[in-house]
């Protein structure tokens, strides 16, 4: 093929190249589209692609000008069956294109005795066509060496007369294979990439959904705390704060998991106070929930809570400490405001309620990279 020849049809399959991609990013419609482009180029009355898949060539594509439309699509259905064993032993034309790596013309089958040309024969049959003359080649990456699949054409023809295929159909072939071969990859990391966006989205809406069912649990919980704390009637008991500590701890334990924070505690003998043990299990778990947003909020990397429990004098102290960041000045002096206007501020609000409730006391401060929660029995 003469070297302008070769740029004209390189630029044709370019331009062509350009308008399928746009029109469509689906395997199967660029594989008609490619397959129908170099039938027309070649005047093959017929053809197939196939995709090497592990060890096998799968059938993907037949198109066939002369079978009706309906022959065509049980055809297709029929091929999608057949799996190709990648065997150096195989006699099947695509396969031996593919192992060999070389092109392959046959001009005539019927006028071959050679047996594996049979099953050709056989289908030929079944739908009333004769499949004369085959160009094989497989699609190999020119640079990588990567190979995709094989590209079988079948009956070129010439004022409607079955011909054999000529050297200059061979040079385009051969030229164009790696064109066709880099329009394949792309299709391949297209749809790659599409389906990691696709991974990704569902991740973040599963974040999302989680994250919504995580807030509305929180909300019914400050509500339930609310309609608990407006309750006086409840009955007090004696409880032992370790064992709230503890409950508080294994109800958030995936929680602090997923958000990489680790826990230490300091726990004196039993300590015990006298209350509604419930809503003191809220006072920690408030605590701890704002410590956590806190965490993620600052984008604070070394994430570590811990709890000391202990008696000071007559005092019962529980001191929550943390290295989620300073509070800011002008948030700190009103963290316990209801309508402080920083996040969680309802549900601290409701622990400074509990705290005064079980005769005591809640306060924050600042500390070295962090704060500390300290609540202290009057």
């Amino acid at each position: 093929m003469k070297k302008e020849n070769s740029a004209l049809v390189e630029e044709d399959f370019i331009n062509y190249y350009a308008i399928t991609s746009n029109k469509s990013n689906s395997l199967e419609e660029i594989l008609e589209g490619l397959l129908s482009y170099v039938r027309h180029m070649t005047h093959s009355d017929a053809g197939t692609i196939y995709l090497k898949e592990g060890n096998r060539l799968k059938f993907h594509v037949y198109q066939n000008a002369t079978l009706s439309s309906q022959s065509n699509t049980l055809l297709n259905e029929k091929f999608k069956t057949f799996n190709l064993d990648i065997s150096p032993t195989s006699h099947l034309l695509a396969v031996r294109s593919l192992v060999e790596s070389r092109l392959i013309v046959i001009d005539d089958i019927y006028a071959s005795n050679e047996e594996h040309f049979e099953g050709t024969k056989k289908i030929d049959a079944e739908v009333g066509y004769q499949s004369h003359s085959f160009l094989t080649i497989p699609l190999v990456h020119d640079e990588t060496g990567e190979a995709v699949g094989v590209l079988q054409l079948i009956n070129k023809k010439i004022d409607n007369k079955f011909s054999s295929y000529t050297v200059e159909d061979r040079e385009q072939i051969i030229h164009l294979s790696n064109f066709a071969t880099i329009l394949i990859l792309h299709t391949y990391d297209y749809i790659s990439k599409l389906a990691q966006m696709n991974k990704n989205l569902n991740d973040t809406i599963s974040k999302e959904m989680k994250k919504n069912e995580l807030h509305n649990e929180q909300m019914s919980s400050t509500l339930q705390e609310l309609n608990s704390y407006l309750k006086p009637s409840q009955a007090t008991k004696e409880f032992s704060i370790q064992g709230v500590v503890e409950n508080v701890l294994r109800m958030l334990k995936d929680d602090l998991l997923n958000s990489h924070i680790t826990i230490s505690k300091e726990f004196e003998d039993k300590i015990s106070l006298v209350g509604i043990e419930n809503e003191f299990e809220h006072l920690v778990l408030n605590i701890i929930n704002y410590i956590k947003d806190s965490f993620l909020i600052n984008n604070i990397e070394k994430r570590h809570i811990n709890i000391k429990l202990f008696y000071k004098k007559d005092a019962v102290i529980l001191e929550i400490s943390n290295s989620a960041g300073n509070i800011d000045n002008d948030i700190i002096n009103k963290l316990f405001d209801i309508d402080s206007g920083v996040h969680s501020g309802i549900d601290l609000y409701m622990s400074q309620e509990i705290a005064q409730k079980h005769n005591g006391v809640l306060r924050v401060k600042n500390i070295k990279n962090g704060s500390l929660f300290h609540f202290e029995t009057l």
